[in-house]
């Protein structure tokens, strides 16, 4: 009977310890799958942020090369400038010179140097009062409200600096400006031949809202 007690304590002592073991590797399952999760969520998210980096990372590849070409494209343009204004006439030093008349087209499009019929009409009707014995000066206008898409890189803040911006908005109006004032130049040349005197400022006429060009006659 004595040995009957004992191997019944045993098993009850064993079922006890069993449901124990079973207790903990059921706790120890319900850790794992919280961890699983857990570590599935940490993945997901990580994945999202190396994809949210490689967008950001060809979004800035994507401004650093327009801003190149740009840059390539306005350097060009200035060297065209300073290639227009080598070629300019000179007045001699002991020519006084004094203004007539002057005519205005400041209704270009943002960027470009095309003009419209409006200003080439009044251009035209300008020139027709005067011939080639004039002389005559063209200074470029452009709006002083800046560029677009530059604004537009600095905002961005792409790791160009602001001084480097400046200085290609700077580059960008010498450029331009010239590019208008020799259209105008050429509206001369068209109606009064290539023997027209013709010179062009060294600085640009800033103003707001206006995009062109001014024709300025002396004799």
């Amino acid at each position: 009977m004595n040995y009957l007690a004992s191997i019944k304590s045993l098993e009850t002592d064993l079922k006890a310890k069993e449901t124990q073991l079973g207790g903990a590797k059921k706790d120890e399952n319900t850790k794992v799958v919280s961890l699983e999760k857990e570590l599935k969520a940490k993945e997901v998210l990580l994945q999202n942020n190396k994809d949210e980096l490689a967008r950001q990372l060809a979004s800035n590849e994507q401004v650093t090369k327009t801003l190149n070409e740009k840059i390539k494209a306005l350097e060009s343009s200035h060297k065209m400038a300073l290639k227009v204004q080598t070629e300019t006439p000179k007045l001699s030093a002991t020519q006084k010179l004094s203004l007539l008349d002057k005519v205005t087209c400041d209704d270009m499009g943002t960027g470009v140097n095309a003009m419209s019929d409006t200003c080439k009409k009044n251009v035209s009707e300008f020139l027709a009062k005067y011939d080639s014995s004039y002389f005559f000066e063209v200074a470029p206008i452009v709006d002083n409200g800046g560029f677009a898409s530059l604004k537009l890189i600095k905002s961005k803040k792409v790791g160009v600096e602001d001084a480097e911006i400046e200085r290609i908005s700077s580059l960008a109006n010498i450029g331009l400006g010239k590019a208008r004032a020799k259209a105008g130049g050429e509206l001369i040349e068209a109606k009064l031949g290539e023997t027209a005197k013709i010179s062009y400022t060294l600085y640009n006429i800033e103003q707001d809202k206006a995009r062109g060009f001014q024709i300025r006659v002396y004799k």
